[in-house]
This record gives C-alpha cells, sequence and structure tokens, in this order.
C-alpha cells in the first residue's frame, strides 16, 4: 500500500543508510539527502533498485533519467507544475494606441492620430475568452488543478455592438472611437475642447458633426466627412476640407490657407484665404483679397458686410452691403458662373474643332473614292479600304453628334444661370469694382450708391436700389 506524503516529513533511510529518501511539502520534487560528505553517487542496479522502491512508496510520476544535484540534494523525480491559463484579451482591428504610444517619437508629428475614427460597421475589436489553463501532477502522479485566465468584461455604448457568436466590437455609425479599460465606445458627433494642434495632429473625422471649441492651427489639417463647427480661426498654412456643412466663427487667414466645403458654409471673415463652396456662403464680417468660388448663392451683411479686393465666383447671386473699397482695390465680382460648366464648354469645343479638322480630309477622300468606285476604277483591296473609311468617319459623326447636344444643353444650362441671377449691394459699389455676368462686364469707374446689377435683354445693367 502505497504511503502518504505525510510519512516522508521524517524520511526514509535508503542505499544503506548513505542517504535519506524525502519529499518536498508540495510534493513536486522525491530527493535524496545524504547523510555522510563521502557517500556515492547512485548509479546502475543500486539507482533501478531505487526507483523500485520509490514505486513502493508512491512515487510515480516524473522520473528523472539520471539524478541530478541541485541545492545539495540529489533530485529523483520531478513533477509537473500546472500551467495557468491565458487572460481574456483584445484583438483590434484599428490603430489603438496607448498613452506611451503618442509621446512616442514619429517623423511626423502632425500625423499622431490622436483622434481616431471609425467607418459604419467596421470591425473594431475581437474578443478572445480566457484559456483555462493546463493541469499539472506531482510526483505521487496527482492532478493539480491549473488557475484559469482572466476574464475581460467590456462594456459599450449604444453606437457600438457586440455579437456574442463572433464576439466581435462593430461600429453601428460612423464616428471617434474611445477606448477605456473596460468600455468601447463610438461617438457620430464629438466635441473637441480645444484646438487642432500638437496635442491632436491632423484630424480626419468621419461622423456626423464636429465641433472645435478652439482654432485650427498653422500647418495642420482638418478633414471631415460629416458638419464641421470651429468656433475659433483657421490659421495660415491650414488645410480644412469638409463633406458637410461648416460653420467658423472666427476669421480665415493667410493665403497658404485652404478651405473647401461640399455643403453650406458660415464663415466669420476671409483674409486672403482660397475658399471653394459646393452650397450656399454666408460671410459674417468681411472678405479681403481672397480668392473665393461659390456654387450656391453668397451673402455678406452682417458686421463689416463688404467684399473688398481678390476674386468673387459666385454659380448663384450676391448680396452684400459693400463692394470694394475707398481706396478703389480691384475687386471682381462673377454671378451666374459655374466654374465646372465653363471649362467643360471649352473642353468641348476645342474637341469640336479638332473633329472637324480630322474630319474635312476624310470627306474629300471618301468622295473622291465612291466616284471611283462607281466608274469600277477601285480594286478589291482599294474597295475594302473604303469600307473601313467609312467606318471611322461614321464613328467621328457620332461622336460629334454626342458633343453637340451636350454644348447646346450646357449652353442652355449658362443662359438659365445668368438669367436669374444678381449682385446686389445694399450701401456702397466703390470705383475699382468689375461685375461679371453671362460674359457681359460692367466696370464701376465713379462710386455708386446701394444698387443691383443683372442682364437685361443680354446687356449687364445697373439699377440703383430707389429705382428697384
Amino acid at each position: 500500500m502505497p504511503v502518504l506524503a505525510e510519512d516522508f516529513k521524517r524520511g526514509f533511510k535508503v542505499l544503506g543508510g548513505d542517504y535519506l529518501l524525502l519529499v518536498s511539502p508540495d510534493k513536486m520534487k522525491a530527493f535524496l539527502d545524504p547523510q555522510r560528505p563521502d557517500a556515492p553517487f547512485p548509479e546502475g542496479e543500486p539507482l533501478r533498485q531505487l526507483y523500485e522502491f520509490l514505486k513502493t512508496k508512491g512515487i510515480v510520476f516524473g522520473f528523472c533519467e539520471e539524478p541530478r544535484w541541485e541545492n545539495g540534494c540529489l533530485i529523483l523525480a520531478e513533477g509537473r507544475p500546472p500551467e495557468k491559463g491565458k487572460d481574456a484579451y483584445l484583438e483590434w482591428f484599428v490603430p489603438v494606441k496607448s498613452h506611451e504610444d503618442l509621446e512616442a517619437p514619429k517623423i511626423d508629428l502632425r500625423e499622431r492620430n490622436a483622434i481616431l475614427c471609425v467607418e459604419e460597421g467596421q470591425k473594431i475589436a475581437k474578443l478572445h475568452p480566457p484559456t483555462p489553463g493546463k493541469p499539472g501532477r506531482n510526483v505521487f502522479g496527482e492532478e493539480i488543478a491549473p488557475q484559469p485566465g482572466r476574464d475581460l468584461k467590456m462594456d459599450t455604448n449604444e453606437w457600438v455592438s457586440f455579437d456574442p457568436g463572433t464576439k466581435l466590437f462593430t461600429a453601428k455609425k460612423a464616428g471617434v472611437l474611445k477606448v477605456y479599460p473596460q468600455r468601447i465606445e463610438v461617438h457620430p458627433e464629438f466635441w473637441l475642447d480645444g484646438d487642432v494642434n500638437w496635442d491632436t495632429g491632423n484630424v480626419r473625422f468621419r461622423g456626423e458633426k464636429l465641433v472645435i471649441t478652439g482654432d485650427v492651427k498653422r500647418g495642420f489639417k482638418l478633414h471631415a466627412l460629416g458638419d464641421v463647427e470651429i468656433h475659433g480661426n483657421i490659421e495660415d498654412e491650414a488645410e480644412v476640407v469638409v463633406k458637410g456643412n461648416l460653420l467658423v466663427e472666427g476669421l480665415l487667414h493667410g493665403e497658404k490657407a485652404r478651405l473647401i466645403c461640399q455643403g453650406n458654409a458660415r464663415l466669420g471673415g476671409i483674409e486672403y484665404t482660397p475658399v471653394e463652396i459646393e452650397g450656399d456662403l454666408v460671410v459674417t464680417d468681411y472678405v479681403l483679397q481672397a480668392c473665393v468660388r461659390v456654387a450656391g448663392n453668397f451673402i455678406c451683411t452682417e458686421g463689416i458686410g463688404a467684399v473688398v479686393g481678390g476674386e468673387l465666383t459666385v454659380e448663384g447671386g450676391v448680396l452684400t452691403r459693400i463692394l470694394g473699397s475707398r481706396a478703389h482695390v480691384a475687386t471682381i465680382i462673377r454671378a451666374g458662373c459655374n466654374p465646372c460648366l465653363l471649362h467643360r464648354l471649352d473642353e468641348i469645343k476645342g474637341k469640336l474643332a479638332l473633329l472637324q479638322e480630322e474630319k474635312q480630309p476624310l470627306l474629300r477622300v471618301l468622295e473622291t473614292g465612291i466616284n471611283l468606285l462607281k466608274e469600277g476604277r477601285l480594286s478589291p483591296e482599294k474597295i475594302r479600304s473604303l469600307k473601313c473609311l467609312k467606318r471611322k468617319l461614321a464613328t467621328l459623326l457620332k461622336e460629334e453628334r454626342t458633343l453637340k447636344e451636350e454644348l447646346e444643353r450646357l449652353t442652355k444650362e449658362k443662359k438659365r444661370l445668368e438669367k436669374r441671377v444678381q449682385v446686389k449691394a445694399t450701401e456702397h459699389i466703390f470705383a475699382g469694382v468689375v461685375i461679371e455676368i453671362g460674359g457681359e462686364k460692367f466696370t464701376v469707374a465713379q462710386s455708386l450708391g446701394g444698387g443691383i446689377f443683372l442682364l437685361r435683354k443680354g446687356c449687364l445693367r445697373y439699377l440703383p436700389l430707389s429705382e428697384n
């Protein structure tokens, strides 16, 4: 009958009393404690008999092929410790960065991506559950239960879904991703309290709305797919590109800055900055020496309410308080003007001219060939060439018809735009202002009071507000 581990507290004398057989308190090692300094090392038949003796005492697992010395004792058998289970963890599908990562040196510190966004339906992370671990055994062959890995409980907000089957966290809407120790959130609307600067890096926002309480600092970029509110300024060399609507309460300053908005925009003031707006533009103060293109209507009646210098190109109408300045600064206002449409018209006219040059010699050769064919003076090879010529000419004529139809349609659209627009200044129009509508131009030589510029029977006319 095997002895119990408790029986090994005093040990068993073996090998003629030269050693004392013991088991460690944790039952993980069976070893010999030499009783005299010159005790012989067991090997051969004595060692084999010693292992058989261990079995009679219940030691059945982990025998060493050869005993080894450890801390003055001779190890005969050693158990296998249990392997702790792996803790649950998240496998990230987005570049989530820790605070240490954000502080790490980079080649371009503006690209630190402190504000991380995800798309609608994008996989964020996968939860890998804890593992139970592997059991161990002591020298008596008894199983030792492992310690399982720690579980990880993650909460989410309403814009993050979790599938218990696949263990996947997915964004329900596009927005800013916020990761906490035990929580994942997506925010379609995000409030950035401060500036776009070295702390945030360039911002690429995906979501419904982004509010920035400070400025977009010099040299930084803000690209947004939703609406944007900026309560501060946009500094020189900054780049702002917005797919939705835009509000800037402060000033756009600097000819190296850049602003593009595909929706409607409301801006505080513009100084020298190139601006492109696909919707309507309202300026709540003034425009100074800027190149501004607006696909909708332009309004500047609040604050100073002036457009001074530069070029304003508007597809719709223009409404301001003041055009130009007492210094007679050259100010160009183009209304009813769609640059893309005009560019396409010029492009079509150029293509038609090239087609005409290509078509004329073919027509002359075709006419000669048909006459020779009627007279029976064409060889079979020449007849085949004549047929190829006809096919090429037919292709050119088809392309020409398509271009002419587009030209006619775009020309009508151009005239429609020109007829319905007007440029209106409610207080002053100073000398140096040039008004263009539909190819007609009006240069203001002497300062005028409030009035309206519009096309009447193909002529550009100025009507004082009193007459209007």
